[in-house]
């Protein structure tokens, strides 16, 4: 038994009302179980019970024994002094407040119908990667939507994040947001940190006045990355970087990291080194400097990955570092790169704006997004299709990671739909 299903049962009322009372005798009417609260504090807020012919309003503190009221330190925090009714499965012993009045306990333990009880253990202790797996046929199609919805939705609010700190430390400004967000986006997973910091480190206002010149931008950008302080390399174009990062880094007041980077160059296959990252990077950028602008004004998936479909310079177009030249020429970014930027960066910005502005037309732009790009392809997505479930697009691939991170893997059924309604009555 965990505490999350005696939240279940109390926040759904999933208990005998009949003959309800407190240990001390006291008869008990539940007039509202009150707001689940998930941040510090009580388990439930703004409660509405009837203890005896008294009326109390205010926090509910639930427990699996009375006696972990003082194994999780409540009675140290007068926060809880303000509960007016303890609510656990087994009264082990008398809980007081810090004045020493004593709270009202109400025990569930012989309340819970043995069905319920017997849905939950199924799924609690499933040692499935996905407990529900194997019961999934058996829920209904508007309730695995549901599930699909929240995941999703929590997933992009997730990704999101960091967006709303960036906009806080630039005084709202919407396009120095999207371009950390993309310039962090093309370190993709393995290089996502420094990426970030080099965005940092380098201000959108003097990518925004080098734009026409791909080879000041790659300066720019190789500069503040650390990748031009090799004085042994002789690489021709290398050469030209440098002494334009020479002029730039002395104009400018910037600097090389110190200490370098923590870049990640080792089992990468040389289309995703962060070299060639950077000289994709400089080429889009040169392209589409105001990134927000054009993510705002494009109309379909086709155009914006039209305009995110950059050719790199000559130079990274045929090597993949300094003097290392690529088995295999590339014009710029390959079709999964662009789809990895529009999922993971490009839809968690249109929802975060939308989302800040209270404005849905840029959350239902980005799911849409979301609904024409093909479904993810990995170790998660292939057990929910093992599982029974279709995964047509990245709409249903995102949720279904969203899901399996968010709640199966910590077992949080019981804030899943699904989870729920396997509870309540087997799926049904």
């Amino acid at each position: 038994m965990r505490e999350d299903f005696l939240h279940y049962v109390w926040q759904y009322r999933a208990f005998d009302f009949d003959g309800l009372a407190t240990t001390a005798g006291a008869p008990v009417t539940v007039q509202h179980p009150g707001i689940y609260n998930t941040d510090a504090g009580p388990d439930f807020m703004e409660a509405q019970v009837l203890i005896d012919t008294a009326e109390w309003h205010g926090p509910v503190e639930i427990h699996l024994k009375a006696s972990d009221w003082y194994a999780h330190h409540h009675q140290e925090d007068t926060a809880y002094d303000k509960v007016i009714l303890h609510v656990v499965w087994e009264a082990d012993r008398p809980v007081t407040r810090s004045d020493g009045s004593e709270i009202p306990t109400l025990v569930l333990a012989d309340r819970v119908a043995l069905d319920l009880q017997h849905n939950y253990r199924n799924l609690a202790e499933s040692l499935g990667a996905i407990p529900c797996a194997d019961q999934l046929a058996h829920v209904k199609e508007v309730t695995r939507l549901q599930m699909l919805d929240k995941a999703l939705m929590q997933r992009l609010e997730k990704k999101t994040r960091w967006m709303q700190e960036v906009y806080d430390t630039h005084q709202g400004d919407w396009d120095v947001v999207a371009y950390q967000a993309m310039v962090r986006a093309f370190g993709f997973k393995v290089n996502r940190d420094p990426m970030w910091e080099v965005s940092r480190r380098l201000p959108l206002k003097l990518v925004l006045k080098h734009q026409s010149r791909i080879d000041q931008l790659e300066a720019l950008f190789f500069g503040v990355a650390g990748f031009l302080e090799d004085k042994h390399q002789t690489d021709p174009y290398y050469q030209i970087l440098r002494k334009e990062w020479a002029f730039l880094s002395h104009k400018y007041q910037l600097e090389p990291p110190n200490p370098p980077l923590p870049w990640k160059m080792g089992k990468i296959r040389p289309a995703n080194l962060p070299p060639r990252r950077l000289g994709q990077l400089a080429a889009l950028l040169g392209k589409e400097g105001r990134l927000f602008a054009m993510l705002k004004e494009v109309s379909s998936l086709k155009e914006l990955t039209d305009r995110l479909d950059v050719v790199s310079s000559q130079y990274w177009q045929r090597h993949h570092g300094f003097g290392k030249l690529t088995a295999r020429p590339s014009r710029g970014l390959g079709k999964a790169s662009i789809q990895s930027l529009v999922i993971n960066t490009v839809v968690p910005l249109l929802v975060a704006y939308g989302k800040h502005q209270n404005n849905p037309q840029f959350v239902e732009k980005g799911v849409a997004l979301l609904q024409h790009l093909p479904a993810e392809d990995n170790t998660v997505v292939r057990r929910w299709a093992q599982a029974g479930l279709s995964v047509n697009h990245a709409f249903d691939s995102q949720a279904l990671i969203g899901q399996f991170e968010g709640f199966c893997s910590p077992r949080r059924c019981l804030s899943c739909p699904v989870g729920i309604s396997l509870v309540r009555n087997g799926g049904k």
